[in-house]
Parts: structure tokens; sequence; C-alpha cells
């Protein structure tokens, strides 16, 4: 009687545990209703919505799985389902270990053109869903990406046997982008990607829009693909990227009890920072991009000395040291001080 009456109170508090959301009492004051307004802009968002996908109703937060996992730092606070959507992409995943970007109805013309100026590997058509799913080719990001969702579904439900079934997913996503010539730099043994402004999704045409397309170009294809003549760099931020996913790996193979891949993926972060702190630090920040082929001649940046979005990012993930991070900051503060007559505040 008593262990029947023990299960029935775990079982009470276990969904009451499912049940619970973050609240913001009336003592948070002004911080209270900014949250509060954050919250309901997320819930209320246009592109959230829950769709019939592979056979099961799935919670999208945005159709893109990137901004998906990115807005799950904040749902996993506030929704009851973390696991739908990302599970979906997870069983999409392709043979050789890449990811979807996003995915779109078939009906969708525009964005179905990907379809015949990019390789296959990189889209998919699911007539049982009426979708099409596709990667754009240029992003380095996802397969770390995933990793961290898994990480924010364990965090929120604790639910050990989700990340037990799809570990096995995330290395072969992690070892894809640290083997595949597009994506590994065998000189540096960092993750590269096209010549993209930061972690955004699209290169510079060597010419205007206009007389891209009057040479015949595709824009699409321009900005977009990649191929073994695309030239690339090393970005900082994708690399601090793979820093934080081997270590969210360690940490879930431990929890899963296998102490063995818990040391291996501690070790590739370990590497992981070493070489991106190694190459990619300029003395004051992490510059924009290192050199792995030369950078386009039509390209006039000082890729060493810009300062670029992610450097937030990679002290968030943990890549610098804590003196790293306090010149990151100070950069920043030196910024705006020198900029104050750009700016209305």
């Amino acid at each position: 009687m008593k262990k029947y009456l023990l299960l029935v109170f775990i079982a009470m508090n276990l969904h009451a545990f499912a049940q619970t959301k973050t609240a913001f009492s009336k003592e948070t004051g002004d911080y209270g209703v900014l949250l509060q307004q954050l919250e309901n802009r997320m819930m209320n968002f246009g592109e959230k919505k829950t769709e019939m996908l592979g056979g099961k109703q799935r919670n999208v937060f945005v159709p893109w799985i990137r901004d998906h996992v990115h807005v799950m730092k904040a749902m996993k606070f506030l929704h009851p389902d973390m696991t739908s959507f990302i599970e979906y992409y997870l069983q999409n995943q392709t043979s050789e270990g890449l990811y979807f970007d996003y995915y779109f109805p078939l009906s969708n013309k525009g964005i179905g053109w990907r379809m015949k100026i990019f390789d296959q590997r990189y889209w998919k058509v699911i007539p049982e869903d009426s979708i099409q799913m596709h990667r754009l080719p240029v992003e380095a990001d996802l397969e770390y990406l995933l990793v961290e969702g898994v990480y924010d579904v364990w965090q929120s439900t604790g639910d050990t046997g989700f990340v037990k079934k799809w570990l096995p997913a995330l290395v072969k996503g992690m070892n894809y982008s640290m083997t595949d010539p597009l994506r590994w730099s065998k000189k540096f043994q960092l993750v590269k990607r096209g010549y993209t402004l930061d972690t955004w999704d699209f290169m510079q045409l060597p010419t205007s829009r206009a007389e891209y397309t009057r040479n015949g170009g595709d824009i699409q294809k321009g900005i977009f693909d990649i191929d073994e003549k695309t030239p690339m760099g090393i970005m900082h931020g994708d690399n601090s990227g793979m820093y934080a996913a081997c270590n969210q790996l360690s940490t879930m193979f431990k929890e899963a009890g296998d102490e063995k891949q818990s040391v291996t993926w501690k070790q590739h972060a370990n590497d992981f920072r070493t070489r991106t702190n190694t190459n990619c630090w300029n003395g004051k920040f992490y510059a924009h991009f290192i050199e792995d082929d030369p950078q386009p001649a039509y390209l006039k940046m000082d890729q060493k000395n810009t300062l670029s979005l992610s450097n937030p990012y990679d002290i968030n993930r943990g890549l610098p040291t804590e003196e790293m991070a306090q010149s990151i900051i100070s950069t920043y503060k030196n910024l705006k001080e020198t900029n104050k007559a750009n700016s209305c505040y």
C-alpha cells in the first residue's frame, strides 16, 4: 500500500511539474512587466502554430529550426511542449548527417525553385505532409544547434530517454560538420563557411544584383550556394557553437551513463576552444573571419579588425577566458562612447 501511495505521489508531482511555467510576481516590478510583454509576444507570434507533420501534431515556434532552437532558450520556461517540432527535424536528418533549415508547402514555387539550383543533398520533398524541406548550403550552424535543442529539451523536461534516443543522430551531425570537405578546414581543424556576414545566411555578390542577373547569374545560387570552388573562411561564432555543443554532448553522455563518450566529447570541446582562441582572437575580440581561402577581391573588408555579432554569443557559450570576455565587453562599451553622435539614445 505504501509503495502504491508513493507511486501516486510521484505521478501527481510529475504531472504538476509538466504543467509548471515561469510566472512574474508583482515584486518583479518593471522587469516583470517587460518579461510578461516578451512572453505575450512569443506566445502570440505570427509564425507560432500547430501543424500535423509526420503523423503527429507539432508545436512550431518558428518554421526555421534554427530560429525555433533559439526561441527554445526562452520557451523552455514557458511552453509545455519542447520536443515535438525538433523531433521532426531529427527524424529527417539525412544519411550523411546534415539537417534541413526549414519547411514550406509544396505549393510555394519561389522556395521550390531552390530544388533546381541546389544539390539534392540540400532538399527533400515529403509528399505525405505536402511540404518541402531545404538546407541553405552556406549555413554551417545547424548541427551544433540541434545539439543545443536536445540539451534544452532535457533541461526543461528531464527526459533522459529522449536524450538517449537521439544522441546517435547528434553525434552523426557533429561528425558531418567535422569531416565534410565543404564544412571542415583541414588547415585550421575548425568549421568553415563561405564569406557571409557573421552567422547570416548569405554571401555578397561580386556585382549588383541587376548586373549579376543580366550576366546570367541566379541570385539565390550566388548568395546561398557553395561548392569546392567557393572561397571560405573561419567564422568564430560557428566554432564557439561547436565548442558549446561538444560540452553539451559530454554532459548528456554522462547522464546517459556513457563515461567514455563523455570524456571524448569533452576533449573535442577543449580542442575547439584552443584552436579557435589561437586562430581567431585579434587581441581585443574575435576577428570577423580568418582566411581559409583568400577573401574574394570584391570584398573590401578588414576582416581581422571587424567586430561582429557572434562575439557576445562566444561569451555566453564560454569560449573566451574571463580576460578575453572582459576585453570584448570593453570593445562594445568603447564603440558606444565613440558613436554617440550617430545614436539617438
